[in-house]
């Protein structure tokens, strides 16, 4: 590395820095007391090169000339920044990342709860012939709801919070129940182990409450199910494996496709009378992917970078796509 000059004007010297960069010559500025900067070369063979450029920048009488060719430069640099961030081998604390201490295998207090209300309540309901637990349970009793106001949530708003959870543990047959459970006894062990029975319970209440409400408010309160839960944790592990260094869900990429398929198959099977709430599928997707993002911590370390990543902005698109067909699907099907 080599110096070839210095000025006192701080804001010259970056302008003569990135031209430099847009004609191939890797150069750095050291700004020291009383604003005097000096211009250094990285690379010995640009010097000469380096100095004749610098000789014609000093001598022009068109400085805006030099100054677009000094942001293609900043441009360029910033490329090349990313996609050696992109390239750099991932650094991973193997006490705390990989041998850290998960929670006690047999003790899944949190899943294994969620399991059994839903088990509880399904079993109930062949005894219940005044249905009075599903009605309790569901978000509203009002059925014959037609159009949203502050009267639709007359329940909720007089205190009976709780309806904004209970609709994930109303099932109506055993495929349904067994379905939700096989998948809820997978992904909600596999998210205890990792972040506890309090993580796991929270991030049900930030899934379920969002994604029922949604339902509520495109078709109504009749009803119910695990299933947008297990959308949601899905697809929080998903996300974050993939911004978490050193995470380990290890989820197989067939399994994102059964589930974006299964997504998209349920809107075919609403047109033909089926009561699937799509909409609970494609929020609680959502409320996953968004908690697994923050969780993750990725949206801290490259915030800036995020601007630049047509990858990120196209899957943004493409959810955004899959979740608005799901509530349409809703809102026609009702």
């Amino acid at each position: 590395m080599r110096k070839i000059g210095s000025t006192q004007i701080a804001d010259s010297a970056k302008i003569l820095r990135w031209y430099l960069i847009n004609e191939g010559i890797d150069t750095k500025v050291d700004e020291l007391e009383e604003n005097d900067c000096e211009i250094w070369v990285i690379h010995d063979k640009d010097v000469f090169r380096a100095r004749a450029l610098m000789e014609k920048f000093q001598n022009a009488e068109n400085i805006e000339v030099y100054e677009e060719k000094a942001t293609v430069g900043k441009k360029r640099w910033e490329k090349r920044v990313t996609e050696l961030l992109k390239k750099r081998p991932i650094m991973v604390n193997a006490r705390t990342q990989i041998f850290r201490r998960t929670v006690d295998s047999g003790s899944f207090l949190a899943t294994y709860a969620f399991m059994a209300v839903s088990i509880l309540f399904f079993l109930f309901q062949f005894v219940d012939r005044d249905r009075w637990l599903y009605r309790i349970f569901m978000i509203s009793e009002d059925v014959y709801l037609s159009a949203l106001g502050i009267s639709a949530f007359r329940e909720i708003l007089s205190g009976e919070v709780w309806r904004l959870m209970t609709p994930i543990f109303i099932h109506t047959d055993f495929f349904h129940i067994l379905f939700n459970m096989y998948w809820l006894s997978l992904f909600g062990k596999k998210i205890e182990s990792q972040a506890g029975p309090w993580f796991l319970s929270f991030l049900v209440l930030a899934i379920a409450v969002p994604s029922n409400l949604a339902f509520y408010v495109v078709s109504g309160p009749l009803f119910g199910g695990m299933s947008g839960v297990v959308y949601g944790l899905f697809f929080f592990m998903w996300v974050y494996d993939r911004y978490k260094p050193g995470s380990r869900y290890f989820l197989d990429y067939h399994l994102f496709q059964f589930f974006v398929g299964f997504y998209v198959i349920s809107w075919i099977l609403s047109v033909f009378g089926f009561r699937i709430a799509n909409t609970v599928h494609g929020i609680g997707a959502l409320m996953g992917a968004v908690v697994g993002y923050l969780a993750s911590g990725h949206h801290k370390v490259l915030r800036s970078h995020l601007r630049f990543n047509k990858s990120f902005f196209y899957n943004m698109l493409i959810g955004f796509v899959l979740i608005l067909g799901g509530i349409l699907t809703d809102v026609f099907t009702k």
